[in-house]
């Protein structure tokens, strides 16, 4: 019974609050990183989970929306990253929305 409903519940509540509690963190970066570059604010990729499962991740664009080779390694400094990008990266602030798949 953990396993199902209870874990289920809790996970969905504790991450429904977090939710809200970001929404004004949330609202800030929202006009940050639309003042900085143009395309939209999510960023979206696909992984692997649970029983093997694809699932999309959640994140802020910290880079601009130009096509790049997807081979290459985002490295400090690169031309690609937004100067509010390179701020969510170090304080791991593009990471947040990643709470909306708890959801």
């Amino acid at each position: 019974m953990y396993r199902g409903f209870i874990k289920r519940f809790f996970d969905f509540l504790v991450s429904a609050i977090i939710c809200l509690l970001l929404v004004p963190v949330f609202i800030i970066v929202y006009i940050a990183v639309k003042l900085d570059s143009k395309g939209s604010f999510f960023f979206f990729q696909e992984r692997l989970g649970k029983n093997g499962k694809t699932f999309k991740v959640f994140k802020i664009r910290t880079m601009t929306d130009k096509p790049r080779e997807t081979t290459q390694e985002i490295l400090r400094g690169n031309a690609e990253v937004t100067k509010v990008g390179a701020v969510l990266r170090r304080l791991k602030i593009d990471e947040l929305p990643q709470i909306i798949n708890i959801l």
